[in-house]
């Protein structure tokens, strides 16, 4: 079996880990935070029904929903071999997209690793990507 890579924060970050670095760096309370969260996400749910467009803060994130096409039942070409398709209904999905600006500094930047992994797993990032 391969080396076990670390988790490493800024991947993927869970909601408790979300809320407690923002009460932290706030000085609110977590279940604050969990509330304020929590209205933000009834906000999209509304918003992206209404205009199927919401904005997460200028500049950052923009949700947006887009409609998939029903597909036809039949028979199509696959890697050179005809496969049956079944129908599928017409789908509504919510897309997410970074602004611009926010991908160029990140892209710049790269990955740039918490303090708490760093004094955990070392300095050398090339441990955990090379």
């Amino acid at each position: 079996m391969g080396r076990k890579v670390p988790f490493v924060y800024g991947m993927w970050m869970p909601f408790a880990k979300i809320c407690a670095i923002i009460a932290e760096k706030t000085g609110l309370a977590k279940y604050r935070i969990k509330f304020i969260l929590a209205e933000l996400k009834a906000i999209a749910y509304q918003e992206l029904a209404r205009f199927e467009k919401f904005v997460i803060f200028p500049r950052f994130v923009t949700l947006k929903l887009k409609h998939k096409a029903a597909t036809k039942a039949g028979k199509r070409m696959m890697f050179g071999r005809l496969v049956k398709v079944k129908a599928k209904p017409a789908k509504r999905v919510v897309k997410a997209y970074a602004a611009n600006r926010f991908q160029d500094d990140v892209l710049e930047r790269g990955l740039v690793l918490d303090e708490e992994v760093r004094k955990e797993f070392g300095d050398s990032e090339s441990e955990f990507f090379g």
